[in-house]
């Protein structure tokens, strides 16, 4: 419970069914961190920079179909998938 906490609340990873949503509460000392998720035959290489926590949050993917409605699209396509999101100052 206690990693599941972590990643879910203080990193703000929340898959919920296929769509993944990054809202960190992290302190702004932390600038950067990285997570490596599989999703089914998936894999998502996550690049989170914390230049203004708790802001506006911007998603960037090597496959802009990934985005929509602010979350990332999860798929079960068997690629590697790079996405970087920035939480910044609205």
């Amino acid at each position: 419970w206690l990693y599941r906490g972590i990643l879910e609340y203080y990193l703000g990873f929340k898959v919920r069914g296929d769509t993944l949503r990054i809202e960190p509460v992290v302190p702004e000392s932390i600038r950067y961190y990285n997570i490596r998720f599989r999703y089914k035959s998936s894999t998502y290489y996550i690049e989170v920079h914390n230049y203004s926590p708790g802001r506006k949050t911007i998603y960037l993917c090597d496959d802009i179909a990934c985005i929509m409605n602010d979350c990332i699209k999860l798929t079960d396509d068997n690629k590697i998938r790079h996405v970087m999101v920035k939480i910044e100052n609205s």
